[in-house]
């Protein structure tokens, strides 16, 4: 809910959606299956704190926290893993759902490094949350879908306006 209200620049509501989010955690702590969630949680409110503070012009606070979140997804992952072989005694490798939350997060970061101006690095990292995208999931995927308008994003940017419709032009085609 914080990340909706953040991206429709409702950042008061986003922020009552973090404190409600970041109360429910610290009870949810007490729960039995919190060591299973606690990453996911963690990852999950980097993403949401970093989403506002983006919409509210602090693109160096934001970039901190995408970077952390970055580092809790392999954490994320074998939580899950734990989570399905004891639960069930599967070992299957994770859907694909962490690896797009995975990728939305590389290019919401780059968002933030373009936002510093550091538009050669933002561009890098989009660009490679593309292709992981369509290697992982294939052209006509949602997920990779959603990955094109970060990455148009930065090229309009730069000024390459071209190529940014271009682009664009490739991602109506994906859905």
């Amino acid at each position: 809910l914080a990340l909706i209200h953040a991206r429709l620049g409702e950042l008061d509501l986003a922020e009552q959606a973090l404190v409600a989010a970041e109360k429910e955690y610290k009870s949810g702590l007490l729960r039995p299956h919190a060591a299973y969630n606690r990453h996911a949680w963690i990852f999950g409110l980097d993403r949401y704190k970093a989403s506002v503070l983006l919409n509210k012009g602090k693109p160096l606070e934001a970039e901190a926290l995408l970077l952390h979140a970055a580092a809790e997804m392999p954490r994320v992952i074998s939580d899950v893993e734990m989570a399905r072989v004891k639960r069930d005694g599967s070992t299957r490798i994770t859907d694909g759902t962490l690896a797009y939350m995975a990728l939305r997060n590389q290019t919401d970061l780059a968002v933030a490094v373009a936002q510093q101006g550091r538009l050669t690095e933002a561009e890098l990292l989009v660009r490679n949350a593309l292709i992981d995208g369509i290697r992982s999931f294939g052209r006509y995927s949602f997920y990779t879908g959603s990955l094109v308008s970060p990455y148009v994003r930065i090229l309009v940017e730069q000024g390459r306006y071209v190529e940014a419709e271009q682009l664009a032009r490739a991602g109506i085609d994906i859905y």
